[in-house]
């Protein structure tokens, strides 16, 4: 017999965050393919970041698997343009590599591989601002744990939070 076990206050947060995701979509795209993707798309976008967090890393299966995934559904949902996608995939990854090879202990591979990613997503222009706006949330993050002395300067941190949270908000922010 299965006991049941009462979960702990991160898996309890980690549920809060994926129904808020969900609510949010919803809330703002109503049940039309853009709010369902933007759902979907947070609950993938929050499973990575959850396992940077907690391991320090953004795997590369997870990402191989993604983004035919996220390619398949921008498609068949007329979600985004091939041209908007394939452009943002490819701003987001490049920038991201280029950040990661350049300085390597402010940008994991995992991180600038996910920053492809988020450009399939949000597309261009899309990824014109989701990119930057990561960068300074995780920036500042960074900054206020060196301050609190929370962190110390070498330390692994995990960016992809912020470069998630920045994404999922371009993805569910109305166009004007």
């Amino acid at each position: 017999m299965t006991q049941f076990r009462r979960p702990d206050g991160g898996t309890l947060a980690i549920a809060a965050i994926g129904l808020l995701v969900a609510v949010l979509s919803l809330a703002i795209w109503g049940f039309t393919p853009h709010g369902g993707l933007a759902m979907l798309y947070g609950w993938m976008l929050l499973a990575f970041a959850v396992k940077d967090i907690r391991e320090r890393r953004v795997p590369n299966r997870w990402l191989i698997v993604a983004a035919p995934i996220v390619v398949a559904l921008s498609l068949l949902t007329d979600f985004i343009s091939p041209l908007s996608m394939l452009a943002g995939g490819l701003f987001g990854l490049t920038i991201g590599l280029a950040i990661a090879g350049r300085w390597p202990q402010a940008l994991g591979m995992g991180d600038a591989k996910l920053a492809g990613l988020l450009g399939l997503m949000a597309g261009f222009p899309g990824i014109l601002f989701a990119l930057p706006l990561g960068m300074i949330a995780g920036g500042l993050a960074a900054l206020v744990l060196l301050l609190s002395g929370r962190a110390r300067a070498g330390q692994t941190f995990a960016y992809a939070p912020y470069l998630v949270m920045s994404a999922w908000l371009i993805l569910i922010i109305p166009a004007a």
